[in-house]
């Protein structure tokens, strides 16, 4: 079977109950049901199924051990394989039974290699990484012409001896139309805002969320950020729409974008890690590469609309990244050389707190109900858009498409180099880059691979000359907004120019 859901994550100690989603007008007069779940969830040594985004489970249902095995396949959809045990006892859990696994040919559908399916399918492989504890409370919801399921999860995810807390809101597809799933959902985003809570768009599933908790824990296990790209590109390269439909492709396209931006925004919540805010601005450039096509195609209501409000979050975020970038880059190298001049300290110092109010305002604003409103939006165009007959044939498209980006890098490229000009021609190599997987996939001439290949080395060496150009204003900037003595402002700014020269 397939599941068709979206999930709304909540920062941790959210104080949410039954009592206030009550006030969503969709459950009114409804009661929940109520369960307490334990899920064991299996992988190999090796992490195969995380690596694929699968999940592998044993869970006690209404006295009943259920094995479940799950599988991403696009978007919002999920296939769920589901197999009853006969064992009803609660304590130990069952052994896993080979029933309750997919077949081979189901596994190579999905992108799998022979080696990895054999590993899985042998059940000597498949060890216990982590448990689930949820307690849950569902209500069946009608919304428009659907039946859908709400489950709000309160839990805690268990690995080697750790915890971590989680609460969530599930709403499931059981009957009907998907674009009613989005506007229900925009609904309880909005009564959410409502109730003054921070939610976020959570696409990791239980699962992917339980490995990389396992694997933090695990003193061999690699960095949970490093194993989720490992997983997005391997899914990346899986992934086939077997169609030349300009359409299908497109949608497939943008809801990818949509996803890995919302995967970004979830590092940029979790971590302080600088990587978080940068891969963020490339998904929305993204998302921005595939709207403008769409304007390019016709399609101009909502595309611009949303390109828009991709633009004004690029720029949100680009602050946090501008900062953290003159502040690796050019504050601590300062730092190293000069650390005992008092200026430099007392910059340091200024410069680290306004880091810290910059992250904070952009978390503020990643947690509001316009953000995941954004991204809602932009699934609910992606799904709409896969069925529209009305885009041009896609090999011509994709063809006219690269002659313009092509055109452009090469109008940019004879202009005088100065700092503005450099950064539109750095901007040209990025819409050609970005571009380039889903013009190739749409039919354009396989010359485009090696192109996109050296526009994103061009886009490299420019970015480091835009980065160097604006570091100094970035930090002059952040410096204005602390209560820093203006010689310490003067001096410290002096230095980090002469630093810049020295690096040009």
């Amino acid at each position: 079977m397939k599941e068709i859901e979206i999930c709304l994550g909540l920062i941790a100690k959210t104080p949410l109950n039954a009592r206030l989603l009550s006030g969503w007008p969709a459950l009114s007069g409804l009661r929940p049901r109520r369960q307490l779940l334990v899920a064991h969830y299996f992988d190999t040594s090796a992490g195969l199924l995380a690596r694929h985004r699968m999940g592998l489970r044993l869970r006690r249902e209404s006295g009943r051990w259920v094995q479940t095995f799950k599988a991403e396949v696009s978007g919002l959809e999920r296939v769920e394989l589901n197999h009853r045990l006969s064992q009803r006892q609660a304590s130990p859990p069952p052994a896993l039974s080979a029933e309750g696994l997919p077949r081979k040919d189901q596994l190579l559908a999905m992108g799998l290699r022979r080696g990895d399916i054999a590993a899985i399918l042998d059940l000597q492989t498949l060890r216990e990484q982590f448990q689930v504890e949820v307690r849950r409370q569902t209500w069946a919801v009608t919304w428009g012409q659907s039946q859908l399921e709400l489950a709000f999860d309160q839990g805690l995810l268990r690995a080697n001896s750790q915890d971590r807390a989680f609460t969530e809101l599930e709403l499931e597809l059981s009957a009907g139309q998907v674009r009613d799933l989005f506007e229900a959902t925009q609904s309880l985003s909005a009564h959410l805002e409502g109730l003054g809570l921070e939610a976020f768009f959570e696409t990791r599933s239980k699962a992917e969320r339980g490995f990389q908790f396992a694997a933090l824990q695990n003193a061999e296990g690699r960095h949970p950020r490093a194993a989720a790209l490992a997983k997005s590109r391997a899914k990346e390269r899986s992934q086939d729409t077997g169609s030349t439909k300009t359409s299908p492709i497109l949608s497939l396209h943008l809801q990818n974008a949509a996803y890995r931006l919302s995967k970004e925004v979830i590092e940029v919540l979790e971590t302080q890690e600088p990587e978080g805010p940068h891969q963020a601005r490339v998904a929305l450039r993204q998302i921005r590469t595939l709207l403008k096509l769409l304007i390019n195609a016709g399609l101009i209501d909502p595309s611009v609309r949303l390109e828009e409000k991709a633009s004004e979050l690029a720029d949100a975020l680009g602050e946090l990244r501008d900062l953290d970038v003159a502040e690796e880059k050019l504050l601590r190298l300062l730092e190293r050389h000069l650390g005992f001049d008092a200026s430099v300290t007392a910059a340091a110092v200024a410069i680290s707190e306004q880091l810290q109010q910059t992250r904070s305002t952009l978390r503020q604003r990643l947690l509001t109900h316009d953000c995941r409103q954004f991204v809602l939006d932009v699934l609910a165009f992606a799904n709409t858009l896969k069925d529209h007959v009305g885009l041009p044939e896609a090999q011509v498209f994709a063809n006219e498409q690269a002659t313009r980006f092509r055109r452009r890098v090469k109008k940019r490229a004879k202009l005088e180099p100065t700092e503005e000009n450099l950064h539109r021609l750095r901007l040209s190599h990025k819409a050609l880059r970005y571009a380039s997987p889903v013009l190739l996939a749409l039919g354009a001439d396989n010359t485009l691979a090696e192109e996109a290949r050296k526009a994103a080395k061009a886009q490299d060496r420019l970015g480091n000359d835009h980065d160097r150009a604006v570091m100094l204003t970035t930090l002059q900037k952040a410096l204005s907004r602390q209560t820093l003595p203006v010689h310490h402002q003067d001096r410290f700014l002096a230095l980090a120019q002469g630093l810049l020269v020295g690096m040009k």
